[in-house]
């Protein structure tokens, strides 16, 4: 199995508890032979919104290099636009390690 990388909304690193949109950092975990190890925690710096878009877009650009997106919910507008990049978009309100599990096993 290749090595996927997962950004994962979390307030508290136990939860899948943030909206996409809102989200102002993620976990970033490794995925390889259905094993998830923690990376990295990459900061969604907080930047002046001009357009309800402006958001979203920044945290599409730092999550470039990722296979999947767990958050709470997501808009319609960037959940296909991270679609169309190929992520795959898992909106839950599971625990991250319930959400890991069931992402491996599927």
């Amino acid at each position: 199995m290749e090595t996927l990388k997962v950004a994962i909304a979390s307030t508290d690193g136990v939860n899948v508890n943030m909206h996409f949109g809102a989200a102002t950092h993620f976990l970033i975990f490794e995925v390889k032979d259905n094993v998830a190890e923690f990376m990295e925690f990459r900061e969604n710096p907080t930047t002046t919104i001009k357009e309800h878009t402006d958001r979203w877009i920044h945290a599409l650009d730092l999550l470039k290099d990722c296979g999947a997106i767990f958050c709470s919910r997501i808009g319609d507008n960037p959940k296909s636009v991270l679609e169309e990049k190929g992520m795959k978009v898992i909106a839950t309100e599971n625990t991250l390690k319930d959400a890991l599990k069931e992402f491996l096993t599927a």
